[in-house]
């Protein structure tokens, strides 16, 4: 069974404890790779991938009917926990284009709604860049597919329109990650170097021409390696390529997180680094990951962080 409680002194009903992260992602999965490979996929195989969709799209209904998940007793559309089978759903009902699927749909699309009104309106993730990764792309890409099927409920966000620029500001000088909020990536990964976060990448090509020059001048050299995302990028950038200087603000204020990030200038991701920039955090009730970070202040400079 799914378990999504983390403490031990908890115990783990009988019958589990409903859907949670990996539903999203085998659903989310499935969608994707039936789209990609389109006719490749053997009609016996797809058969039963759909009648497996359909399985998971009662099972989030009724957990979600039941409130059977913690993040549903407590209504916290902040987590990722309840964004992903929620992306999970939507995914599915377009996958499988039902009419009756309709109500599951809506229920999909509501809380996904829920969670785009929770974070901030200037696009911060408030679980920090470790769980954006995890789950903005997914988000960003599933409100495109809502788009392109006549369903705009998720094009006006704010945090929609606003998060590239989010996760613009959280990378630092010398490859360095504004690291709050619970997150282990301090440092950009190796295979994000020449290209951007997966979250990251969706969100600035979801938003279009406004973000792409900037986009283009913080990973102006992509080396297409890694990920289906990586190599939509480096597609993207030989066709739409646009750079010149960014226009990204030097300084950022994101009331959800109550974090300040400054720096002297941008640079690119790859190459001499001397900008100077810090972050400095406070705290909200809205957010999850939080601890100790209250009063938390980070000074970089070039390579070299000098405070933490």
């Amino acid at each position: 069974f799914p378990v999504t409680i983390a403490s031990p002194s908890v115990p783990i009903p009988a019958d589990g404890d409903g859907v949670w992260l990996a539903t999203g992602w085998g659903l989310t999965a499935m969608a994707e790779m039936c789209s990609i490979l389109g006719d490749a996929v053997p009609p016996e195989l797809l058969a039963k991938l759909k009648e497996q969709a359909r399985e998971e799209i009662k099972r989030i209904c009724v957990d979600w009917r039941d409130r059977r998940p913690w993040f549903v007793k407590s209504n916290n559309s902040v987590t990722n926990q309840w964004i992903e089978p929620n992306i999970g759903l939507v995914r599915a009902c377009l996958f499988l284009g039902d009419a009756e699927l309709l109500p599951a749909y809506n229920l999909g699309v509501e809380n996904l709604l829920a969670s785009l009104a929770a974070h901030g309106e200037r696009g911060e993730f408030l679980e920090g860049v470790s769980y954006a990764e995890m789950s903005l792309r997914g988000l960003h890409e599933v409100s495109e597919l809502m788009r392109l099927s006549g369903d705009t409920r998720a094009a006006g966000s704010g945090f929609g329109a606003n998060n590239w620029k989010w996760f613009a500001q959280m990378h630092l000088p010398g490859g360095l990650l504004v690291n709050c909020n619970d997150s282990k990536m301090s440092v950009l990964p190796d295979y994000s170097t020449t290209v951007p976060l997966s979250a990251f990448s969706s969100g600035a090509l979801a938003v279009g021409s406004t973000s792409t020059s900037d986009l283009e001048f913080l990973y102006p050299n992509p080396t297409p390696i890694g990920s289906i995302d990586a190599l939509k990028y480096a597609d993207f950038l030989a066709s739409n390529g646009s750079a010149g200087p960014s226009q990204l603000s030097t300084f950022a204020h994101f009331p959800g997180q109550e974090m300040v990030v400054w720096r002297s200038r941008f640079e690119p991701i790859v190459g001499p680094q001397s900008a100077f920039a810090l972050w400095v955090k406070g705290g909200t009730v809205r957010e999850n990951h939080i601890h100790r970070e209250q009063g938390h202040l980070t000074i970089v400079v070039g390579n070299r962080i000098h405070l933490s």
